[in-house]
This record gives C-alpha cells, structure tokens and sequence, in this order.
C-alpha cells in the first residue's frame, strides 16, 4: 500500500473517533441546548413585548410631546406676536415720551416766562403800592392838616362870631347907655337897657348848660345852672360858646334862685351849629 494512501486511511480513522465523540457529546447535549434554546426563545418573545410595549408607550409620549411642541410652537408665534405689539407699542411710548419731553421743555419755558413775567408784575406792584402808601401818608398828612386848618378855621369863625356879636352887643351898650344919659338929663328915671330891651347879665358870671328842650314852634329852650344867687335875672341876655366857638345868644325868660331857662337865638345859623349839654354860658361882654 502507498504510503499516502496509509496517511488518508490514519487520518480517516483518526477523523471518524473525533467523530464518534463529537456525536456522543451532542447527543448528551441536545436536550440541554433545545431547553436553553427555548428559554432564549421565550426571553426574546417576552421582550419583543415589553419592547412592543415601550414601543407603544414611547409612540404616545412621542405624540405627546409633538402636541406639546406644537402647543409651545403656537405659544412661540403667539408670544412673537405679543413681543412685536409690545415693540410696537414700547416704540410708540418712545415717541410719545419724546413728544412729552419737548412739550415740558416747551412748557418750563412758558413757565419761567410766565415767572419772569410775575416777577416783573410783584416788583411792579411793590412800587406802586410803596408809592400808594407813600400817597396815602401824604394824602393822611394832607387831610390831618385840613382837618387841623378846619378846626382852626372853625375856632377862628366862632372867635369872629363872639367877636362880632360882642361888638354888636357893645354897639347896643353904648346905644343904651347914650340913651339912659339922655334920659337921666331929660329926668326920666329908667334901667340900664339894651336897644332891643334886654338886660347886661353880671360880667364875672360863669355857667353851663344842664338841657335843651326844643319847643312845638321849634324855638329851642335851654336850662343854665345860674340863677338869682348869681344876680342873673330875667330878659337878661347872655352868649353861648364852646372853647373858642361862637354857638348861641339866650334871652333869659325865667330866673329861680340857682336854675334859669332861656330863648336860644342862632342868628341865623340853625342846621348849622347846636347847643349842648355843657356849652359854656357867659355875659355878652367878655374877654375870649
């Protein structure tokens, strides 16, 4: 036999024991490889379901996640659309803001003219009323000086009007002391009279006035505190005077012992002047 062919028998024998082993080992093994085949197989049936499952569930959160996205996707748009009406609107405060600033800048011009303008106007008006009060102390010190010149005016006038009805009444004196002389050569026996039959009162006599009492005829009558004790009597004529002012003439028309009442007689001035409570009561001949 060749040698090869001994080589192919030695390796075919060599091949069919490794055979036979391997035939026992799989045999001993077949059982044990179907049963773990089977677990595999039920493992990979019980995960194609839970992955079914999370399939399933990944599908809906998936959905769910592409609603939320389009939700948020429309908030997206929605909150562009805002964000540009606030743009907008921020633009047009802007603007606004703009205007409102050159409308104060405009209107504190106003103002500080308008207070330039007051300013002038308080010092204006200052000085006017410093030169009205000026005016009015001038004015004051004026009419205190007419006022002083009236009452000296008044004074000199009721001096002037006892002047003259002294004058007058000294006039009539003298007329009657003529005619008592004229009289006392001719014989005849009368009283120290006046022209117009009234008597000279005492010369230190001194009263005043205590009433007046106007008549229905409107003759006014006044009551003196002077009486016969002063040697006051009636038809007796005296003169009435306040200070220095000329007031009345009175004819005595009834005389008692400490009280006398009289015909008051305004030459004319009735309206004019008035006896008071008070007046000074003299002689027709005196020294004012």
């Amino acid at each position: 036999m060749h040698i090869v062919t001994k080589f192919l028998v030695f390796v075919a024998a060599i091949l069919a024991v490794l055979l036979s082993g391997l035939s026992i080992a799989y045999t001993s093994n077949a059982g044990r490889l179907r049963a773990a085949i089977q677990t595999e197989r039920d493992a990979a049936a019980e995960a194609r379901a839970v992955a079914m499952e999370t399939n399933a569930a990944a599908q809906v959160e998936r959905q769910s996640l592409e609603e939320a996205r389009a939700a948020l996707q429309a908030e997206l748009a929605s909150l562009k659309q805002t964000m540009a009406a606030l743009q907008g609107d921020n633009a047009a405060l802007l603007a606004e803001n703009k205007r409102l600033e050159l409308t104060t800048a405009s209107y504190q011009a106003r103002i500080d003219q308008f207070t330039a303008i007051i300013d002038a106007f308080a010092k204006l008006d200052e000085a006017r009323s410093n030169e009205l009060a000026a005016l009015r102390e001038k004015e004051l010190k004026r009419a205190i000086r007419e006022i002083e010149l009236s009452d000296r005016i008044n004074d000199l006038t009721g001096q002037i009007d006892v002047s003259t009805e002294t004058n007058r009444r000294l006039q009539e004196d003298l007329v009657a002391i003529r005619q008592e002389l004229d009289r006392a050569r001719s014989g005849e026996t009368t009283i120290a009279a006046s022209g117009k039959g009234t008597l000279r009162a005492p010369i230190g006599f001194r009263g005043r006035v205590v009433s007046i009492d106007r008549e229905a005829s409107g003759s006014v009558l006044v009551s003196i505190d002077g009486g016969s004790t002063d040697g006051l009597g009636e038809n007796m004529k005296l003169i009435i005077v306040r200070g220095s002012q000329f007031i009345a003439t009175v004819v005595l028309t009834r005389v008692d012992l400490n009280e006398s009442v009289g015909l008051v007689d305004f030459l004319g001035r009735e309206g004019q002047v008035e006896v008071l409570p008070g007046d000074l009561v003299q002689p027709t001949v005196t020294d004012i």
